[in-house]
């Protein structure tokens, strides 16, 4: 015999919320909320719709992650734990790609006869 319809929705809520917590939890919805939300306090625009549409435009947008982490850190508060983070991930960067041309400098050319 099937079950009702009603307890079939029941138990399909019940499962529901931590479903959605995972979901949330995979695609860093939290930080990326908490990051705006800092972000909106300490500019406090006088458009805050547009301020937010631009936000997640230029989060939609990334290219250049240098450019990126720069992007927010001009956005972040300066008493922000996020901005400690956002400075270590910009020094990682730049010892990243200064690491990656030394490399590529001192790889010897093949001369192809």
């Amino acid at each position: 015999m099937a079950r009702p319809i009603a307890v079939q929705k029941v138990n399909q809520q019940a499962d529901k919320p931590e479903s959605d917590k995972v979901f949330l939890e995979k695609k860093n919805v939290k930080t990326i909320l908490t990051n705006l939300m800092d972000s909106l306090l300490h500019h406090q625009p006088k458009d805050p719709i547009n301020y937010i549409y631009c936000y997640f435009d230029n989060l939609y947008n990334q290219g250049d992650p240098l450019k990126v982490a720069y992007d927010r850190l001009k956005v972040i508060n300066h008493n922000s734990i996020m901005f400690d983070d956002c400075l270590l991930e910009i020094y990682q960067i730049f010892l990243d790609t200064a690491t990656s041309s030394n490399q590529q400098q001192q790889q010897p050319k093949k001369n192809f006869i």
